[in-house]
């Protein structure tokens, strides 16, 4: 972190960053190791370069290769690249863990644990030297220690608080016309913007997919969503945010011989969290008050729609069901329900 600190470009290791992504493993095991540092490295790069200006638009070969990762064989290291988005998008010390990051503590097998949740506790212990850093206050060591096993425990079984305080923030701030500065969220180009939809687009089609893909395709659409719009804040733009949902709901209603009915299900509620989350930073309120009730629906047992309108995936959920044949008749069944509707 002092290294890091010390530089006042970090261009160069963004480029280190891309550079490493290019050569990415193809064996998951690898892949995940290598995501699990570069992951690292992004939280710490957030940490210390929040006041710094250096990060006004997305790094445009980094970018490049996280959508290569995000359409990785392995669907964990897909995740992964999801994560990493996110850690580079967002900058400061407030980008705590959405609830998905916990795939590799409790919901996967040990071989992604060690990785992720070694990761997991060298941020915290960095976010913990931040705060101290701009404390004037001292601090007990072995208290920390203490409450650092008593946060590990209770975050759990907190509901996925960082991005819904992230994201009502940044609405907030929309409405309020803040500054880029003041957002310590880095912009997208028009380009960039067009990239990540179609790619998202891509992955969302994937029949390899888990609960867990598609809640980290609706996260990184938000903060897609959110840092055109605060770069933009005319409605001149705003087509090109519901043509994908819509887009992807209609794969999702449409029988196919290709995608699994289960996949279809999850695409639709993926389709439905995106527009209703469109419709709340675009202004739209009566779309969101329409999806707002879809929140509350028992349709998709795996995946569910919060109170911020993003998606997350139903932890309490039997996961290791997804895809069984009972549960793709279960979801030919919804869909079925949903065409006629």
């Amino acid at each position: 972190m002092e290294v890091v600190r010390g530089i006042n470009d970090v261009r160069p290791l963004y480029d280190m960053m891309a550079i490493t992504l290019e050569n990415l493993p193809s064996m998951p095991t690898v892949a995940r190791a290598t995501l699990g540092s570069l992951l690292i490295i992004s939280h710490i790069i957030s940490l210390t370069s929040v006041s710094s200006n250096n990060l006004m638009v997305f790094p445009e070969a980094l970018l490049q290769q996280i959508l290569k990762s995000m359409l990785h064989t392995d669907i964990d290291t897909r995740v992964g690249a999801h994560h990493m988005f996110s850690a580079i998008i967002v900058r400061g010390p407030s980008h705590l863990r959405s609830e998905s990051e916990y795939l590799y503590e409790t919901k996967k097998q040990s071989r992604n644990t060690s990785v992720f949740a070694s990761a997991t506790a060298l941020l915290e212990k960095l976010r913990r030297e931040k705060e101290s850093l701009s404390s004037d206050k001292p601090r007990n060591i072995m208290h920390d220690d203490v409450k650092e096993m008593n946060m590990h425990e209770e975050d759990k079984r907190k509901n996925p608080a960082y991005f819904s305080k992230l994201v009502s923030s940044f609405i907030e701030r929309c409405a309020t016309r803040s500054s880029v500065e003041e957002t310590n969220i880095a912009m997208l180009t028009e380009d960039q913007t067009n990239q990540l939809l179609s790619s998202f687009w891509i992955q969302a089609n994937q029949t390899d997919n888990t609960p867990f893909n598609y809640e980290a395709i609706g996260h990184s659409y938000s903060l897609t969503v959110l840092s055109s719009r605060l770069k933009n804040s005319s409605n001149g733009n705003i087509i090109q945010f519901f043509q994908l949902p819509l887009s992807l709901r209609s794969v999702a209603l449409t029988p196919s011989e290709v995608l699994p009915a289960y996949c279809q299900r999850s695409i639709f509620t993926l389709a439905m969290s995106m527009l209703a989350f469109a419709g709340k930073v675009c202004h739209v309120a009566e779309l969101s008050d329409l999806l707002r009730c879809f929140s509350s629906s028992k349709i998709d047992p795996y995946l569910r729609i919060g109170e911020d309108l993003q998606l997350y995936v139903r932890l309490q959920s039997d996961l290791g069901s997804y895809g069984s044949e009972s549960d793709q008749e279960i979801a030919k069944s919804m869909l079925s329900d949903c065409r006629t509707k």
